[in-house]
């Protein structure tokens, strides 16, 4: 069994946000920028342009390391692009962070049964958005072992 003696950071970090509202994809970014994040982001601005964009990735591109994805999005939705992505053997173990305004609990609990990895309702201040990105790197870039890319069988 292969174990992990010292674990590598995946070089460069790469989160893809998928957000139909131009405000929020802008207010994101300057949060993460603000929070002094400088991994690499691609944005996407509906569900079947994320599904797109992986598809097209998928064997021979580096994947992203998380997907923040908004619920409430034209053509495809969250929730039916979280199902879609946890039906795919290459990308299910991609971590997707639901970034969305809701806080209905129907609405969590069904996102968290279709397999995200975190809820978050988005804040109604710039600062605690920053708060929030800090946190999401302070978790996910150094805090936990995301899975080799042998899991998606790229890079």
């Amino acid at each position: 069994m292969e174990t992990y003696h010292q674990y590598q950071r995946p070089h460069p970090f790469t989160i893809l946000l998928a957000d139909d509202d131009e405000d929020d994809i802008l207010l994101t970014q300057d949060a993460m920028a603000e929070a002094g994040i400088e991994h690499a982001l691609d944005v996407v601005k509906d569900g079947e342009a994320l599904l797109s964009l992986l598809q097209e990735r998928k064997g021979r591109e580096p994947l992203p390391n998380i997907i923040l994805l908004d619920l409430n999005m034209p053509i495809l939705d969250g929730k039916e692009v979280l199902a879609e992505l946890k039906a795919d053997e290459k990308l299910k173990a991609i971590p997707v962070i639901i970034l969305s305004t809701s806080n209905t609990v129907k609405d969590i609990d069904e996102c968290y049964a279709l397999g995200a990895a975190s809820f978050i309702t988005k804040p109604k201040s710039f600062n605690d958005l920053i708060s929030i990105m800090q946190l999401v790197n302070s978790y996910w870039y150094q805090c936990v072992n995301l899975p080799s890319s042998q899991v998606y069988g790229t890079r």
